[in-house]
């Protein structure tokens, strides 16, 4: 209840798809390594980003997280379209790999 009050019944979807910037950045500047660590940084800096804007704006949190959210996955296409072809890893099986590891 505590969370649809406060407008942020949205977060929990707005920051897993966040994580999708994050790795795309991962796998655009550490093509060989598992992007997970810098998912995990870019979508803590999306939720800063989301608490800022609540502190300091007039956006209400389902608004905020869903610009956020948009912004954040459009940045991941982009990146995704900036990596080179044919050496880069599989982004199926990068955005999967914590997945398909338990």
């Amino acid at each position: 209840m505590f969370v649809v009050q406060r407008g942020l019944s949205f977060i929990g979807d707005g920051l897993a798809h966040a994580t999708f910037g994050g790795i795309a950045l991962g796998l655009l500047l550490f093509p060989k390594q598992d992007p997970s660590f810098l998912a995990l940084t870019f979508t803590v800096l999306v939720a800063l980003g989301i608490a800022y804007v609540l502190r300091r704006g007039s956006l209400r949190g389902d608004v905020a997280t869903g610009v956020f959210f948009a912004v954040s996955f459009a940045f991941g296409v982009l990146l995704l379209g900036l990596r080179p072809k044919g050496r880069a890893p599989s982004t199926w099986r990068a955005c999967c790999s914590a997945a398909s590891s338990r």
